[in-house]
């Protein structure tokens, strides 16, 4: 009996210590890479390819960036009708699957925001990355990052604007 218990300790002993190491090789993999690279997320998108509006074919210069999507039309005019009701088109176009362009908000690298200040010119347009060291990646294989933000819907070289709390910011000089 005393044999089976100093036998069920070590094995427990080892497990522990098993676990232990395991851990502490996870947290070393963490703390030695604090700018890894994130997976590239795989999504089922139907890009838009009809005007929410009308139905008719879209024109690329003809958009409104809109919490963070964008949303294309067939002509000038419609833009503002989606504007009465932005959330009864969104709903629409959900309801038929289509998944409108998003507006680039994370580094394609590292998943991090994004600095405006910080990007990488491809034949495409900029890709915006959140630090050097992620636009020395996206320099290095353009093609890659292209790819991941086409895959994600992102329009590329927009980006998401921040809006700030207009009731902040003085609006006593000029006219409203």
């Amino acid at each position: 009996m005393k044999k089976i218990s100093i036998a069920t300790l070590f094995i427990s002993l080892g497990l522990l210590l098993v676990a232990c190491s395991q851990e502490q090789q996870k947290e070393h993999e963490h703390s030695s890479h604090s700018h890894s690279e994130k997976k590239a997320k795989i999504h089922t998108v139907k890009p838009q390819e009809k005007c929410p509006i009308k139905g008719g074919e879209l024109d690329k210069k003809v958009y409104t960036d809109y919490k963070g999507q964008r949303i294309y039309y067939c002509c000038p005019g419609c833009d503002k009708t989606f504007l009465k009701n932005p959330e009864k088109y969104l709903k629409q176009m959900e309801a038929d699957g289509i998944t409108p362009a998003k507006l680039q908000s994370e580094c394609p690298v590292s998943g991090d925001e994004i600095d405006k200040d910080i990007y990488s010119k491809t034949q495409a347009g900029k890709i915006y990355v959140c630090c050097k060291k992620c636009k020395s990646k996206v320099d290095t294989s353009p093609d890659k990052y292209l790819t991941i933000l086409k895959n994600q819907n992102i329009v590329i070289g927009a980006t998401q604007e921040k809006h700030s709390d207009q009731k902040k910011i003085d609006h006593s000089n000029h006219k409203h």
